[in-house]
């Protein structure tokens, strides 16, 4: 038997989102609330996550991106709003929007969903919402829960200037578990053909 990488698709982010994401986080944070903070070079969307994958398996994924991304064209989003999963009054994953220019990301995303899913991949049930996790809510006790509505509260007050980014390639990603967090790496990375 082979050993799993835990693994997903992704979008990277550019310099100056991280920048401002990293401001945000700075701000929010100013509250203590339980948040783990996502490290800026972490940020990135997901189109696909894929799991403890074995090595056939990468690769036939690896093969599936390639032929998606040569009939994938770049397209532009815009990174905008910030806001949390669930909802506000249970926050788990804080995140900033990404909003597609047009429909090319969704036609992306759900190309990968189809394709994974032949491969034999459990297909996503929830509807794809593009977004930037920036933090992870840890609730430990009830003075933990007790700060939530300053954090929402000044997640209300936070702006953030709209940025827009074209995207020109797709990651395949590895996520190794570690103490202190995930760490990421690349394993592949897929050019969109202009």
């Amino acid at each position: 038997m082979s050993d799993k990488i835990r693994t997903f698709i992704a979008v990277d982010t550019p310099p100056d989102f991280k920048v401002q994401a990293e401001q945000i986080q700075n701000e929010l944070n100013e509250i203590k609330a339980p948040v783990r903070w996502e490290k800026s070079y972490k940020l990135h969307m997901t189109l696909k996550f894929l799991g403890d994958t074995d090595t056939d398996t990468i690769h036939k994924v690896e093969n599936s991106l390639l032929e998606i991304t040569t009939k994938q064209r770049p397209f532009w989003v815009r990174y905008n709003g910030l806001g949390c999963f669930p909802n506000t009054k249970n926050p788990r994953i804080i995140w900033i929007g990404c909003t597609p220019l047009s429909p090319d990301l969704e036609k992306l995303q759900n190309t990968i969903e189809e394709n994974c899913a032949k491969i034999g991949f459990k297909k996503e049930t929830r509807e794809f919402h593009p977004h930037i996790t920036i933090g992870r809510v840890k609730v430990r006790s009830g003075k933990d829960r007790r700060m939530l509505p300053d954090l929402i509260k000044k997640m209300e007050s936070v702006t953030f200037d709209s940025l827009e980014n074209e995207v020109h390639s797709v990651l395949l990603m590895k996520s190794e578990l570690r103490p202190g967090g995930s760490v990421y790496s690349i394993l592949k990375q897929f050019s969109l053909i202009s």
